[in-house]
């Protein structure tokens, strides 16, 4: 499970003599910033966490988080910030903590619910992650709220409660920030439909329904919860985002939609990845599962028959995938016993596929250089090769368990379990 970046911190590259997609090329930045990393990658290209871990080891720092929320840290202007939920969601908080010494810097109340949607005892009521970018922190709790945050003085800039949706099972889908532009995805039992707010304003510059047929009227069948991903197809940077049903791309100046593909499923609860000329996708729930699009240049309308291969074998449901030098790398989090595969990207075909042993691996793997990190629900975490030979090379077991997918700064890992938020490092952030 992209959130939200500023392209002045890294690069685009292309793949391949004819690409048709430029996919960025993640470099090693201060500037993990949104859901899954920089560009929504997960992938730091020079960064070499610890190999081990334990409550007693390795740890630089430890800060108890009260609270239920799923949501994943990131770090803008010093610090590492969270948004927070009280279990039953009447209140919903961000919290910030200094990098370099751990001692929280902010603990404030955005929003006070007096009759919260209903919000399954899977998910938590802050479960998408902020995003930040241009000194601004933006917090996003689905329709209960989204706030714009100052990140060197902790004072709200504007706060907005107007944007409607029943998500029915609890809110996921994470903002994306972007050269001043917050991008917010909307997948509810009642509404579908994608907003652009000016980020210094909260002001709405357009909003797109999304239209999607999804052959039912409940509602149940049109939530998702997946963060979008700006990918530039040929000359054009896309807004890619999945949905129950489709998965669409719009043109992020105006909210015009370019392109669908047609992929069944519902619950989609992924970001989109690229190679630098396929996408990947996840239909959550059904449909296809993972599977590859070659969209050409200029795709427009239905573009489902330039789907390449499709691939149930061990696929997420809700985790994002890893996408490296040619090869897919995820973990299955629907059952316990934490999975890993690697298909080739190309073809789909399996490369490896290992049981780690554990609980369900729900946070999305990270990438640190060429360490891939993935933390369970348990409080297992793994450190394997993202290579064509399955290598386990470490791990840890920390206190609480993971639903939130971890951050990078460095050398050192921010990881957020139910409890708690950690440093994990050999030197000093």
């Amino acid at each position: 499970m992209i959130r939200f970046y500023l392209f002045a911190w890294f690069l685009f590259a292309i793949m391949n003599a004819n690409p048709t997609l430029a996919a960025d090329n993640p470099i090693q930045t201060n500037l993990w910033n949104q859901f899954h990393g920089p560009s929504g990658r997960g992938i730091v290209t020079v960064a070499s966490p610890p190999l081990e871990w334990s409550e007693s080891k390795n740890v630089r720092w430890k800060v108890p988080v009260p609270g239920k929320a799923w949501s994943s840290p990131i770090i803008q202007g010093g610090k590492v910030w969270c948004s927070n939920a009280t279990e039953d969601g009447k209140k919903l908080s961000l919290v910030a903590v200094d990098l370099a010494t751990g001692k929280k810097a902010v603990d404030k109340v955005l929003f006070e619910i007096s009759r919260p949607q209903f919000n399954i005892a899977y998910n938590s009521y802050a479960s998408p992650t902020p995003a930040a970018g241009d000194g601004l922190v933006f917090v996003h709790y689905g329709s209960p709220g989204t706030a714009c945050i100052d990140a060197k003085t902790g004072e709200t800039v504007w706060a907005r409660q107007d944007l409607p949706c029943h998500h029915w099972r609890g809110a996921g889908s994470s903002p994306v920030y972007d050269s001043g532009k917050l991008y917010l995805c909307f997948d509810g039992y009642d509404f579908q439909y994608l907003t652009c707010l000016d980020a210094k304003t909260g002001k709405t510059l357009w909003r797109t329904d999304r239209n999607i047929t999804y052959d039912t009227d409940f509602g149940d069948y049109k939530k998702a919860f997946a963060t979008p991903a700006l990918i530039e197809i040929g000359s054009k940077r896309t807004l890619i985002c999945p949905s129950a049903g489709d998965t669409q791309g719009f043109d992020p100046e105006t909210g015009k939609l370019l392109w669908f593909v047609r992929h069944g499923g519902m619950n989609a609860s992924n970001v989109p990845q690229s190679d630098g000329q396929r996408i990947f996708l996840q239909s959550g729930d059904g449909g296809f599962a993972l599977h590859a699009v070659e969209p050409g240049n200029s795709p427009s309308g239905n573009i489902t028959s330039k789907v390449t291969w499709k691939s149930n074998r061990g696929t997420p449901a809700y985790a994002s995938i890893l996408a490296k030098d040619g090869l897919l790398f995820y973990a299955r989090d629907r059952d316990a016993g934490g999975t890993a595969t690697c298909l080739e990207g190309a073809t789909g075909k399996p490369v490896w596929q290992e049981r780690l042993g554990g609980g369900k691996l729900h946070a999305s793997p990270i990438l640190a250089g060429e360490r891939i990190y993935l933390f369970d629900d348990l409080g297992a975490g793994f450190v394997i090769s993202a290579s064509p030979s399955f290598k386990k090379l470490g791990g840890g077991i920390l206190d609480g368990g993971c639903m939130a997918s971890p951050a990078l700064f460095g050398d050192n890992l921010l990881i957020r379990t139910k409890t708690h938020l950690y440093c994990v490092g050999i030197t000093p952030p």
